[in-house]
């Protein structure tokens, strides 16, 4: 087995995965914590950027193993954004949300919703802390705690807005256009998945529906041909148990 072939490319991921999933959400985490924390230590922002260092590692191990780089490239834009942004720590942690099997394992419907979830958490919970980095100590700030950054976040993507807390910063604003948009995003996908596994179960039904008519009529059939004679007893009962048992 090289170096380059597939099957060792499948198997690096597959053994990678994990812990990049896991120093993916140590970095949300410190990111958090950092911005709820007035005076973060330096050492969390060695920490965070150790991590992009490892994301960078990988990323430039699987470009170099693939075979066609140009569309490794194309297929992974969040990778690639990931660490040309390493100040957007949520990147990291959506850039491996489509390679999670839990996720590509499921049906289309299913894969959706789950990975709609997903990315509406890590939205609320990456701008929420982004959002207390700039208000905090702008004049007229409301939003100067996590909890209180975190409610607004929420109300903010489920498209109540309280207006109880407002950022007052451009880049808050911005922000909050951000999750206005994943949020009134995540609705439409939510809504289209259930539509889509609510028409296919009917459709389901449907074919079930129309298989069982089917049977009944060849059964009433083979009634008829028992009582012209045209099949035996012994013939009857044998094609009877034919047809039940495809059913």
């Amino acid at each position: 087995m090289t170096a380059t072939s597939p099957a060792f490319v499948a198997r690096w991921e597959q053994r990678s995965l994990p812990w990049l999933t896991l120093l993916a959400v140590v970095s949300l985490a410190v990111f958090v914590i950092t911005a709820a924390t007035p005076h973060p230590p330096a050492a969390w922002r060695v920490v965070d950027y150790g991590i992009w260092a490892v994301f960078v590692g990988d990323f430039l191990l699987r470009l170099a193993l693939a075979p066609q780089r140009w569309q490794f490239l194309r297929r992974n834009p969040l990778d690639l954004l990931a660490l040309l942004l390493p100040s957007v720590r949520a990147l990291r942690l959506l850039s491996i949300l489509g390679r999670l099997s839990v996720v590509a394992g499921r049906g289309r419907a299913e894969r959706m919703i789950a990975s709609t979830g997903v990315v509406v958490a890590v939205v609320v919970v990456a701008l929420a802390a982004a959002v207390l980095s700039e208000e905090r100590g702008a004049t007229g700030a409301n939003i100067t705690t996590l909890p209180d950054a975190l409610w607004w976040a929420m109300t903010t993507i489920t498209t109540v807005g309280y207006g109880d807390l407002a950022p007052v910063t451009p880049t808050g604003r911005a922000f909050g256009a951000v999750l206005m948009v994943v949020g009134i995003g995540a609705m439409g996908t939510v809504t289209a998945a259930v539509a889509s596994r609510l028409v296919q179960a009917r459709a389901a039904d449907a074919e079930a529906e129309g298989a069982a008519a089917g049977a009944v009529g060849q059964l009433r059939a083979l009634g008829e041909l028992y009582r012209e004679g045209v099949l035996t007893p012994d013939e009857f009962a044998v094609k009877k148990r034919e047809l039940l048992d495809r059913w």
